[in-house]
């Protein structure tokens, strides 16, 4: 009696079942795949002149026209005129350099202005801040200096009062708005 090897494997349908034979493996038919080649990471020393890409000759690039390898892959030391190049100091100043972004600070004026298209009126309250003065209290931020308490004053004013115009010309796009509305409709009605 000859023994032949089966396996069975789970499927949808049920059990999967059939002889293992060499000559029904296709993978076993295969030849094996060529292990894949890698390259060593190149240094600009080890650079051959001598050698040629067909690609790079088919599409008339040269060596000397740039570099393989990226410009970032040769880690420098800093040179003295990169230290020069150092950001400028703003420890005196609230104000961050030029090249960084921050959002303004949440004010009373932006939340009329979000919250004024659920409720329109409080676009009228947002609207009057134009007209107060923002005022700091005397116990206000008293660990600081009078000079950074001024800054933030102003900065806090600037965030207000572009809130507020906000609201303002929310206000009067509504009105406009409502008022063509009402103004069409009288018309429509009329004739």
């Amino acid at each position: 009696s000859t023994s032949s090897a089966s396996t069975t494997r789970p499927t949808f349908f049920g059990l999967f079942d059939r002889a293992v034979t060499p000559e029904l493996d296709i993978e076993a038919q295969l030849p094996q795949p060529i292990p894949a080649r890698t390259h060593a990471a190149r240094s600009n020393a080890s650079v051959d002149e001598t050698t040629s890409n067909v690609i790079d000759d088919f599409f008339g690039a040269s060596r000397r026209a740039g570099t393989r390898d990226s410009r970032h892959d040769d880690a420098r030391a800093a040179t003295p005129a990169d230290v020069e190049a150092a950001p400028p100091s703003y420890e005196m100043s609230l104000e961050p350099p030029a090249y960084s972004a921050v959002s303004d600070q949440p004010t009373l004026a932006m939340y009329l202005f979000k919250f004024g298209f659920l409720f329109p009126l409080f676009w009228i309250a947002g609207a009057f801040i134009l007209l107060s003065p923002l005022q700091a209290p005397e116990d206000w931020e008293t660990t600081k200096p009078e000079y950074e308490r001024a800054e933030m004053i102003a900065s806090m004013r600037r965030a207000e009062v572009k809130w507020a115009k906000r609201c303002l010309y929310a206000l009067g796009l509504t009105t406009l708005v409502v008022t063509a509305i009402v103004v069409l409709a009288v018309f429509t009605m009329r004739s």
